[in-house]
Parts: C-alpha cells; sequence; structure tokens
C-alpha cells in the first residue's frame, strides 16, 4: 500500500501515532471556501461510515469501521456535522493517514486525502550517504548525492490532510444527498419512538384525573374507651398505581443500515418501512398494555398512629384500609378506612383541682402540664398571714416544701407566677404516668392524693395547718384533663 520514491523519502524517525476516533480536527471551511455548497467538514455525531475504494470510490455504506465485507478501504465518516476521515490528523505537522488500527499500522498516506508538504530538517554537512538515504535535498542545494553542500538547506517530506480534495471527493461521490437521506432515516426512527412513547401520558392523565371521584371515609372503633372524638384523619391518601412506562426505539434499524452504492435506494426504502413496520406493532402491543395495566388504585397510611388530645392524653390505634383498590373511571367510589383507638397514654395524672379551707384561709390547687402546682391562697383575717410550709400526697409518697414564708396581706389572695410549686417529687412524677390505659383500667387503678399548709397569724405565736387527703380513681382524675 505504502509507495516510495527518491523524490517522497521520509525520514525514518517520523512519529507514526496510533490513532483511534475522530478528534483533533480542524475548523470546518466555509462553502465559500470549498467552492461547494452540500459538502461541509464536520465531526459530529457519526450517522454512517462511507467505504471508498483507492479513497476517492464509494462502493458503500455500513456502520462498522471494520466492515469485512469493504476489506482493507479508507472509509469516511458521515456524521451530524458533515464529513471528516476516519482518522486523526494535526494541522501542526503529525503525518496524514498514518495510524495503528488493531495493533497494526495502517497507512493511508498516498490516497487524495493526502498532499505532500516540504519542512526545513536543517543544513546539510557531508556524515554519509545514511543522510541522503533520509533526507530529501533541493536541487539548488547539490550537485548530486554523495557530495555535500555545507550551509545547504534540507527537507523532509510529510503528509497533510488535504481538505479541499477531501470534500472534492464527497461532492463527486454524491455522499451529502446520502447523508440528507440518513439523516432523514435517522429523524422518522426518532419521531416514530416519540410517538409511541407519548401514548402513555394521555392515559395517565385520564386515570389519574379520576382521582376526584374517590373519597376516604374514615370510621372510629373506640376499644379503650375513653376517646371523646367523633372524627379523626389518619392521613391516608389514594394515589394511582400507574405502570412502568415502556420503551420502544428504532434506532437500531437506522444504526445497521448497510448499503452499496448501487442498492442504496432500495435499503433505504426497506429500512422506511422496517420501522413503520415496527411502530404499527409496538403501537398495538403498547395500548393493549396501558389499557390492562392502568387497573387499580394505592392507598397509601400509616398502619397505625398516635393521636394527641393536649398535652396531658395521647391515644394509640392501629389504622385498617385496603392496600388498593378496583375501579371504573368516572364511577363515585367511597374507601371506608377504620382507625382502632386501642389506648391512652396519660401524663401527670394529678387531680387538676384541690381546695383547703378553715376560718382563716381558703387555699386552692391547680396542676399545672409541667407538673407543678399554682398555690392560690385567700386570707380572711384582718391580720397578715405567713404561709410556712406546703406538703403534697401521693399515695404513700409524702414531698414537702418548708420555709416558703410567703406572706399575703389582709383579706387579700395570692396570684403571680411566684406562685407555682414544685410539690412532686420524681417518684410521684413517674407514678402519675401511664401507658395503655382502657376505661376499664383507668376505673381499676385508685390514688389517694392531698396537701397539708402550716401557716402563722403575724400578731400570734401559733403555727395554724390544714391537711385533707382523698381517693381518686384514674378514671376520675382523666375526666378532669379531657
Amino acid at each position: 500500500m505504502i509507495k516510495k520514491s527518491l523524490s517522497t523519502i521520509v525520514v525514518t524517525s517520523t512519529l507514526m501515532l496510533g490513532l483511534a476516533g475522530c478528534g483533533g480536527e480542524a475548523p470546518a471551511p466555509s462553502s465559500k471556501q470549498t467552492g461547494m455548497k452540500k459538502a461541509q467538514y464536520g465531526k459530529g455525531s457519526l450517522v454512517a461510515y462511507a467505504y471508498m475504494e483507492d479513497g476517492n470510490k464509494l462502493i458503500g455504506i455500513g456502520d462498522s469501521k471494520n466492515n469485512k465485507k469493504y476489506n482493507n478501504v479508507e472509509t469516511i465518516l458521515i456524521t451530524t456535522r458533515g464529513f471528516a476521515p476516519s482518522y486523526n490528523f494535526n494541522p501542526k505537522g503529525q503525518e496524514c493517514g498514518r495510524y495503528y488500527q488493531n495493533k497494526k499500522l495502517r497507512d493511508w498516506t498516498e490516497t487524495p486525502f493526502c498532499k505532500s508538504s516540504y519542512t526545513t530538517a536543517g543544513t546539510g554537512d557531508m556524515i554519509g550517504n545514511t543522510v541522503w538515504n533520509t533526507l530529501l535535498v533541493p536541487i539548488a542545494a547539490v550537485v548530486n548525492p554523495v557530495s555535500t553542500a555545507s550551509g545547504k538547506p534540507l527537507y523532509k517530506s510529510t503528509k497533510s490532510f488535504n481538505k479541499e480534495k477531501f470534500l472534492e471527493i464527497v461532492e463527486e461521490n454524491k455522499l451529502p444527498e446520502l447523508r440528507e437521506k440518513l439523516l432523514k432515516l435517522k429523524s422518522i426512527a426518532t419521531s416514530k419512538t416519540l410517538e409511541v412513547q407519548e401514548m402513555y401520558e394521555p392515559y395517565f392523565k385520564k386515570y389519574n384525573d379520576n382521582l376526584s371521584n374517590i373519597e376516604l371515609v374514615y370510621n372510629i372503633d373506640d376499644k379503650s374507651k375513653l376517646f371523646p372524638a367523633k372524627k379523626l384523619d389518619g392521613d391516608y391518601r389514594v394515589v394511582l398505581n400507574a405502570p412502568d412506562k415502556k420503551k420502544y426505539n428504532y434506532s437500531s434499524i437506522v444504526s445497521s443500515f448497510s448499503a452499496t452504492f448501487e442498492n442504496f435506494d432500495n435499503q433505504y426504502a426497506d429500512a422506511v418501512n422496517k420501522i413503520n413496520h415496527q411502530f404499527e406493532e409496538d403501537k398495538k402491543e403498547y395500548k393493549l398494555y396501558l389499557e390492562t395495566a392502568f387497573s387499580n388504585y394505592k392507598v397509601e397510611g400509616p398502619k397505625s398512629k398516635i393521636f394527641k388530645h393536649n398535652e396531658n392524653i395521647s391515644f394509640n390505634s392501629v389504622i385498617k384500609a385496603p392496600s388498593e383498590i378496583k375501579y371504573k373511571l368516572n364511577q363515585a367510589i367511597k374507601i371506608p378506612i377504620t382507625i382502632v383507638v386501642t389506648s391512652a397514654k396519660l401524663r401527670n395524672m394529678i387531680p387538676k383541682d384541690f381546695a383547703l379551707d378553715d376560718s382563716n384561709m381558703d387555699i386552692k390547687f391547680k396542676s399545672n402540664a409541667d407538673a407543678t402546682i399554682s398555690v392560690i391562697a385567700t386570707n380572711k383575717t384582718n391580720s397578715f398571714v405567713t404561709a410556712k410550709s406546703l406538703t403534697s400526697y401521693f399515695n404513700k409518697d409524702v414531698y414537702n416544701m418548708a420555709q416558703i414564708d410567703r406572706e399575703i396581706a389582709p383579706q387579700s389572695s395570692t396570684l403571680s407566677s411566684n406562685s407555682n410549686y414544685t410539690l412532686l417529687s420524681d417518684d410521684m412524677i413517674n407514678s402519675s404516668n401511664f401507658e395503655e390505659v382502657t376505661k376499664t383500667k383507668a376505673k381499676s387503678i385508685k390514688t389517694t392524693y392531698g396537701y397539708a399548709v402550716k401557716y402563722r397569724i403575724n400578731n400570734t405565736n401559733v403555727d395554724e395547718s390544714m391537711y385533707s387527703t382523698k381517693k381518686y380513681s384514674l378514671y376520675d382524675i382523666f375526666k378532669q384533663y379531657i
């Protein structure tokens, strides 16, 4: 394949780089520069390969760079931007048409795409005949190749890509017209792919819009017998159980396109027919799939939920709902969802109000959500009264707060943030918290609760006291917080 003569001797040290792919492109010449209107240089996305005999005669079109049918021929890349050789070249001097493929050197340096160029290699000095075997010496430099002219320029021969000739050959072989048909074939495949895929959306919209005909109806089954509410929201929703989209693609018909120059039109028509036939088959299949795959809705929500009534009371529940429902379009459907309230969770179950009184004082105790106690004391005397200590009783536990020394004016009451007291020990607080309570369980739990107050009327030296406890069921206390 490689042709050499004395006039085109190449320096043996010329780089033979292994090239693959289509990088290193030079700017595409304008149609004005090439004198051509259709053939444009451009390395876009690959459309097909053109197989060129002797580099200048089209003999076939295909999808593979190494087509066994067309052995040892140069190929042209037909791309979305135009045409390019199938090997890289460097405009700054890399030799055109010489590259490694499958670990073998391929050499297209003598095709019409490559042209000779000469670069200065240095000045001549007689070193030996090897110099003249590797360098091309201008006639003006020396008289004969066995003598030297010191200081005269010597040249080496290389090949550079001949873009003008390349585009001329592209035009002569009517590749622009064939490229337009290949691009049209690709466009047909793309449009058919989109058309069949778009069948999904109308079905999805129709069945998704039907959600407005579906209503969730919540029912309450209170197993705890403590739940006070009439309505609940179980946080359920109905969503379309949409089937997966199927993918249809006709690019394989395009990528496998193969033709000789003579049967190109027949092969092109055959490819178009294949796309159209497959498209019709795919539409039938997809329509049947979409009409059967859209068959139910999913009912989504938690299997259990805690409903908070207030800071002291919350309710445990399990929720029973169908996981999916069948349907018919435009038909109103009610989906029953049952919320089963199983038990209550109770916190700080201390009697909400408690009172002590005598001829001198009225004292009211009010429990707070944070387990503190508000104490409102009313002095019924005409003298100052000093509260000395407060004591709380919870079953067998006793908690005392001494030396509070809170002075109360005659005929007045205390009511301020300073009247909130921590009158419960940690054990008392823990004992006032209950899990998984039902009405029956709440009635069975009994609690003794009460207070004591020590006080002194300031114009006497006598300490007075009040003390009282009461028995409650947990259910009695629960009712105070509901």
